[in-house]
């Protein structure tokens, strides 16, 4: 009992507030943070090698995202889900464990148009994918 006392001390302590000046409960209030914290770091670290920051350098909001492994006949669902990506935005796409798969093809749409990218892109080895569009028509993917 005296260390798990010690350690919502030890809690308390690092957010700033001295212990004599608090009650029991804000003790163990903030002793929950600090062991949700200490979770959600430990989930965060559970990530995919094939997990990718995707990057909308365009003027245009991307719809719809698919991501799903090389030469499927059909695309899987959209990562974006209902949320749109807005110009100049991003979002980090993961998966919540590591994949069977590391070669995925890529569709990324836009209000009216949609471009496909099935060269076959090797995510365990990307840690970024963007789109450009240089000239009107024309959608480059980059990666890195």
């Amino acid at each position: 009992m005296k260390v798990k006392n010690r350690l919502i001390t030890m809690a308390v302590a690092c957010i700033g507030i001295p212990a004599q000046a608090i009650g029991m409960k804000t003790i163990f209030l903030a002793g929950l943070v600090a062991a949700s914290t200490a979770a959600m770091a430990t989930i965060a670290s559970a990530q995919s090698t094939d997990d990718f920051v995707f990057e909308n350098d365009t003027n245009s909001s991307v719809t719809h995202l698919f991501v799903s492994p090389h030469g499927q006949i059909q695309w899987g669902s959209d990562v974006l889900g209902r949320s749109i990506l807005g110009p100049n935005r991003y979002t980090t796409v993961y998966w919540p464990e590591e994949p069977a798969y590391d070669i995925y093809d890529i569709r990324v749409d836009f209000n009216g148009a949609h471009y496909d990218y099935q060269e076959g892109y090797d995510l365990s080895t990307i840690s970024k994918i963007w789109v450009t569009c240089p000239r009107d028509g024309v959608v480059d993917l980059n990666w890195r």
